[in-house]
């Protein structure tokens, strides 16, 4: 009997994923063989009328569908499968996704308001948002480029992908189907990105900039997807019950711990190890811990054994590992960490000439970077100091408000985490936007247009969680 507190593994939800995956890959492959030869308008057509007729049928397309392209454009996955660059085009996929889904949600208005959950993470998204809008008409009174202050409006205006992500992944399945078809995305991807970092590409991706931060390879662009991938199938194995299940995401937590090497990013290694540290921590507070334990330790050590097989063959090197680690240090540091500490004084120093409200959208941080030489840029290596410097003491208070009332459900669900299998899910759900925030103190991932989509729907999620919880629990 299926029931939804067995945490057995159903082929026929996967095959369902599956399909509707090979379903998106087809899609995806049209319409970037269609920008390549740079018939623009068809592709915007071949989009359009693709989202509006399948919507209709199947509203689980449209998170699914923002999901991958948010997915697809931070870690380049597109641009891998098919070795070419599409120039930013994709980004503008989002935005008529955005539309598309709103629109559809407008046409079913009756039971779009009937699914909607207003509480404290709600509200807080939504004057976070107004401050946004402060921070973006602030930046066109002083005078800061147009495009430049609508670039950094719409980095957090896509958090509003919460709203659909709440109407639509309204049940307990659709959330745990959501987490595997990011997982198998992921995965596909880090399949094409090890094959072309092993086997097509020099080693050194872009050979003077990656000898002068001592690089060897580079996967994909943006590795925070192979730290998502491999965090959630660290704990898929632990609260698997069938041996295939333990299997398969064996294997997916192999592919996303190469990826994660070949990427050779320290922020997302320590935004991995970190998050997995937080994950051990709710299970020792579990109430199931001790019965737990023994899965706990055996996944870990298969973790280190597969770790050493890798290193045997020479895929990953634990050399490599090591002497990257060691340059985070303030004794050892690289090119890479002091060409952020200048940028995060200059971000520092924007904030001390205006504290409450910040300079405004569209600012752009000014200053020299060792090895590369004068900088001006939009973004900021930290998600924090970027909305400090522009939005203000004001703008950072509404910020963390969010990421609390986000995060906070798991310490509601840590005692059902191996008893329901939902909050099994729900919980590493929440685990990644756990490692996303971690990971923004070193680069822009909570801030770039390309990834606040998912964060979004993340956010939509947490609120799902809580509601769900609340309903069958109390407070």
């Amino acid at each position: 009997m299926r029931t939804i507190n067995s945490f057995k593994f159903y082929s026929s939800d996967i095959l369902q994923n599956l399909r509707l995956f090979i379903f998106l890959l087809l899609f995806q492959i049209v319409l970037v063989f269609t920008i390549s030869v740079e018939f623009y308008k068809e592709a915007i057509i071949i989009f359009l009328v693709f989202l509006a007729f399948i919507s209709f049928y199947y509203p689980m397309i449209n998170i699914y569908l923002i999901a991958f392209i948010s997915l697809a454009i931070e870690g380049q996955w597109i641009e891998n499968f098919v070795l070419f660059r599409l120039y930013g085009f994709n980004w503008y996929l989002i935005d008529l996704s955005l539309l598309i889904v709103f629109i559809n949600l407008l046409l079913l208005l009756k039971n779009s308001l009937e699914e909607l959950i207003i509480n404290k993470l709600f509200l807080s998204i939504l004057i976070f948002i107004i401050v946004v809008m402060f921070s973006a008409y602030t930046g066109i009174k002083n005078g800061f480029q147009f495009q430049a202050v609508f670039y950094d409006f719409r980095g957090f205006f896509y958090y509003l992908a919460f709203i659909p992500a709440i109407i639509i992944l309204s049940t307990k399945n659709r959330i745990i189907n959501f987490l595997y078809f990011i997982v198998f995305i992921i995965t596909l991807k880090s399949i094409v990105d090890i094959y072309l970092s092993l086997f097509i590409y020099e080693k050194s991706f872009d050979i003077e900039t990656r000898q002068l931060l001592g690089f060897a390879r580079l996967t994909g662009y943006n590795e925070i997807v192979y730290s998502l991938s491999f965090i959630s199938s660290f704990f898929l194995i632990i609260f698997s019950k069938n041996i295939y299940a333990r299997l398969l995401f064996l294997f997916t937590l192999t592919i996303s711990l190469i990826s994660l090497f070949l990427s050779y990013t320290r922020g997302s290694w320590v935004a991995t190890f970190f998050t997995l540290l937080i994950g051990l921590f709710f299970f020792i507070l579990s109430e199931k811990s001790k019965i737990n334990l023994k899965k706990i330790i055996a996944v870990i050590t298969g973790l280190l054994i597969i770790l050493f097989i890798l290193n045997l063959i020479e895929i990953v090197n634990l050399d490599v590992i090591l002497s990257r680690i060691k340059t985070i240090s303030i004794n050892r540091i690289d090119i890479s960490n002091l060409g952020r500490l200048v940028e995060y004084a200059s971000a520092l120093e924007a904030f001390r000439a205006n504290p409450i409200f910040g300079t405004g959208l569209g600012f752009l941080f000014v200053y020299f970077s060792p090895g590369i030489g004068p900088v001006e840029s939009i973004y900021c290596h930290n998600s924090y100091l970027y909305v400090l410097s522009k939005m203000g003491i004001v703008g950072l208070i509404s910020f963390l408000t969010i990421l609390y009332f986000a995060i906070f459900p798991v310490f509601k669900i840590k005692n059902r985490l191996f008893i329901d299998r939902f909050y099994s899910i729900a919980f590493i759900l929440i685990l990644l936007l756990i490692s996303i925030s971690v990971k923004s103190f070193t680069t822009w991932h909570l801030n770039t247009n390309t990834f606040s989509p998912f964060i979004g729907i993340l956010f939509g999620i947490s609120i799902r969680i809580r509601d769900i919880y609340l309903k069958e629990y109390g407070r």
